[in-house]
């Protein structure tokens, strides 16, 4: 008797294990295990499968109205941008073609042009409704309630930050060259000495300039001179008041003339 080899043995083992023990069961006609067990489990498995598609299909058809509104929003802002950008565009065109033209005629200047340049520079006398400030020093005459150069001038300030078209103070017409001053203890407006109480005159809408005044940093300031020092500040407007023309040296018309370029700014051009 041969003795068998264990390789022989080994493959006849796995020649006789290939298929699972099952596929002898069910080939032999025999029922395949106990179904009754699994079949509720595959069934819940089938239900929770189907509700989350359902859950997911649901959550979608929701979705879909936010996104549609979201695009057409996007879409509207798109277009009012697009709106706004051409409609400025139209406007900077427009100012582009103004700045040529009065480029121009910058060099034709008419007898209106020197009438009105007269005015602003305080060559005529003017008339018209006004708000009239007053203003006077402490009754006691304590050195810290004199009326001031500084108290002046942040009146004249006030008055020309509240719209006021043309100011005199004491009777002195003030232009661009005017100096406000004190010289030995008295105060001056253009080196001419004017009395206190200093009546100023303001041209414009004189309840208009009043509230705009008392609103404004100057306004403040003489409230404050007022409580602290004791000075005293009246306001009334009026309907017909006069400030007179400017001295004649400081209404000379001047222009200024622009240079011939230079070759270094023609290089920095180019």
């Amino acid at each position: 008797m041969s003795a068998v080899r264990p390789a022989e043995n080994l493959l006849e083992q796995v020649a006789e294990n290939a298929l699972d023990d099952d596929y002898y069961v069910v080939r032999a006609g025999e029922p395949y295990g106990d179904r009754s067990a699994t079949t509720p489990a595959v069934g819940v498995v089938v239900a929770v499968l189907a509700a989350l598609l359902t859950i997911t299909a649901v959550q979608t058809q929701n979705d879909r109205p936010g996104s549609d509104l979201e695009r057409r929003t996007l879409a509207a802002d798109v277009a009012d941008r697009r709106d706004v950008l051409a409609a400025r565009q139209g406007a900077a065109e427009a100012l582009r073609d103004q700045v040529a033209a009065l480029q121009g005629g910058a060099g034709a200047e008419t007898s209106t042009d020197v009438a009105s340049d007269t005015v602003l520079a305080g060559g005529r006398a003017l008339r018209g409704t006004a708000l009239v400030v007053t203003m006077a020093g402490s009754p006691d005459g304590e050195r810290a309630g004199r009326l001031t150069v500084q108290d002046l001038l942040t009146v004249v300030n006030g008055l020309w930050y509240a719209g006021a078209e043309a100011i005199s103070v004491g009777g002195q017409r003030l232009t661009s060259e005017s100096a406000i001053s004190s010289i030995d203890g008295n105060l001056t407006v253009n080196f001419s000495r004017i009395e206190v109480p200093v009546r100023i005159v303001a041209l414009g809408d004189g309840a208009s300039l009043r509230s705009r005044l008392e609103s404004n940093p100057a306004g403040r300031y003489l409230a404050g001179r007022a409580d602290s020092a004791g000075i005293s500040v009246g306001m009334a407007p009026s309907d017909d008041e006069e400030v007179p023309s400017a001295p004649e040296e400081q209404t000379d018309l001047r222009r200024a003339e622009p240079l011939p370029a230079s070759a270094d700014d023609a290089r920095g051009e180019g």
